[in-house]
């Protein structure tokens, strides 16, 4: 059974960067996502005056300044729409002036009833272009030093994230905010996430029965830490994988509350047949081999999910009506007309308005010599299309899949940067490879070896067939090392992974293996002389992780630098 890791949520990441940065006290969060969006979330706090402080992979110490200021500064955003939205609420609290911008697609989403309530909260806000949309220029000076608690009315039509940004911004205003909504909220499970952060952050939230009221009081009282759940939409990528080759799964860190409404897409894979079975942080996932019918679903509680969803339909029998996907109009791209393009697999998919209804078929045909799916540098579509061309049926042509190019695939890096090598590991296209990380004092074993170009690198090599990765680590070391070390392994498990592409011009047994796949374990060093032999390797070295930079570059220092 594979066992998947799935990267921490971005919904939430962002919710804990923003209430850490207006929290009453230093916040360490772990497990954060480590992706484009909360890059641009961080840069952008830096610029206002919050301490960001790398801890370790994925983990980092918040401490909030006295007050957030700017004097003019330019916060970047990319295509983060989360960001945009949180950040703009954000100047409710922010000192002074800033501009608020990204590239052309996000200056396409609109910011209209974002920009409404905060001028009703006296934020100066100039619109650069077209009015409701950024670039923007923010300019502090709100109701925030008022004798009394304000009330801002909000549209939520559009995106929950307005009222989400807002919510989080009320425990640092000084009496407080009060927000009604006029009309509709179509994500709802967002909000609830937004309540149960504000909570957990010691804030107090009254929300009406209705859910359109929601009085949020003055004050924080943050935990010293916060481990931030996996996301969601991420997951449903290999639970769909899992189903649609037919390969059982266990996400080992799914979650026992994770806080989001996309967590019901595993409702959607067991209506396929599949069994899903939960303990504790732990999700498996044994699929059938012949579907089930989908059935119609409303995906308004969980749009992101929908595309996934969709590829899914295209391999389950009958017919499959999604409703409810009308904010996939105004995502990162517009996703409905993104994800017509399954009719250039063969998929009988028809829209009406924002409702798609796909009929589903036992496999996907590629009809062309080459086909061409824009992802529209959005990072769900390129991932959804990814699982799609994992899942075609190779029959008689073994060079179907290869037939299938997706544009701009790096834009998974908005959520999932390594997610083509975790597809690549999940479809067995990575060699497993073991390393072991040696210590004596406060110094590490570390190796030259003949192959790529004479690389320093912990010992490491191979796993064969029938052995663990633990005794493969302990075999390449004494292969070589020679006999004479001994050393106590600390753990049974590894400490950490490592995916990477092999260069064009590497030697392979294997033309499907397209990379490697490194478990590294930690020993402590007892005894012996390492053997250079000027074969297996050519030099070595005992060093101090401050040397690491001298002997190690890029992804694998990043890396190892975690691990030791």
């Amino acid at each position: 059974m594979k066992k998947v890791y799935v990267p921490g949520s971005k919904s939430i990441t962002n919710r804990a960067l923003i209430l850490a940065a207006l929290s009453d006290k230093p916040v360490v969060l772990k497990n954060v996502l480590d992706s484009d969006d909360s890059k641009y979330m961080q840069a952008a706090l830096k610029k206002l005056g919050v301490e960001v402080e790398y801890l370790g992979r994925n983990e980092l110490s918040i401490t909030p300044p006295t007050k957030l200021k700017s004097k003019n500064e330019k916060l970047f955003i990319g295509n983060a729409g989360t960001a945009a939205r949180f950040l703009g609420a954000l100047s409710l609290a922010v000192e002074g002036e800033f501009e608020l911008c990204g590239i052309d697609r996000m200056h396409e989403r609109p910011q209209k009833d974002l920009i409404e309530a905060l001028r009703s909260l006296e934020v100066g806000i100039s619109c650069e272009g077209e009015e409701g949309f950024l670039p923007a220029v923010f300019t502090g000076g709100s109701k925030a030093n008022q004798t009394e608690q304000p009330t801002v009315e909000l549209s939520g039509k559009v995106s929950s994230q307005f009222l989400s940004g807002l919510m989080l911004v009320g425990p640092a205003m000084p009496h407080g905010l009060a927000i009604q909504v006029i009309d509709s909220i179509p994500s709802r499970p967002y909000v609830e996430m937004t309540v149960t952060l504000l909570k957990l952050w010691g804030c107090t939230v009254e929300v009406s029965e209705d859910f359109l009221s929601f009085n949020i009081k003055s004050g924080f009282n943050a935990p010293a830490q916060y481990s931030i759940p996996s996301d969601m939409s991420s997951a449903s990528y290999p639970l769909a994988w899992s189903v649609l080759r037919g390969a059982p799964i266990s996400i080992e860190n799914f979650g026992s509350q994770t806080l989001q409404g996309d967590e019901q897409f595993v409702e959607i894979i067991k209506a396929t047949g599949a069994i899903v079975t939960r303990s504790g942080d732990r999700l498996t996932v044994e699929p059938e081999f012949d579907l089930n019918p989908l059935g119609d679903w409303n995906w308004e509680a969980m749009p992101d999910v929908s595309m996934t969803g969709m590829v899914l339909a295209a391999f389950c029998p009958d017919v499959s009506n999604f409703t409810g996907l009308e904010s996939l109009r105004v995502k990162e791209c517009d996703r409905i007309f993104a994800m017509e393009q399954l009719q250039h697999l063969s998929v009988d998919l028809e829209v009406s308005g924002d409702d798609v209804t796909v009929t589903g078929a036992p496999s996907v045909k590629i009809m062309d010599d080459e086909v061409h799916i824009n992802s529209y540098d959005d990072h769900r579509i390129a991932m959804c299309f990814g699982i799609l061309k994992a899942a075609i049926d190779l029959g008689s042509d073994p060079h179907q899949k290869s037939r299938v190019k997706i544009t701009e695939p790096e834009c998974v890096a908005k959520t999932w940067p390594d997610f083509w090598l975790h597809l690549a590991d999940w479809e067995n296209q990575l060699r497993p490879v073991s390393a072991l990380i040696l210590k004596q004092s406060d110094a590490y074993l570390i190796v030259k070896k003949p192959r790529k170009e004479n690389a320093w690198q912990f010992p490491q090599g191979g796993v064969d067939d029938g052995e663990t990765g633990k005794q493969a680590a302990l075999r390449e070391l004494q292969e070589e090392c020679g006999s004479s070390l001994s050393m106590k392994l600390k753990g049974e498990r590894p400490v950490g992974t490592y995916r990477y592409v092999f260069p064009k011009d590497f030697g392979r047994h294997d033309s499907n293996i397209v990379g490697a796949k490194v478990e590294f374990f930690k020993a402590d060093y007892i005894e012996g002389e390492v053997e250079v032999d000027g074969e297996e390797i050519i030099d070595h070295a005992w060093v101090t992780k401050e040397q690491f930079k001298d002997y190690f570059e890029g992804e694998y220092l990043d890396v190892v630098q975690d691990f030791v």
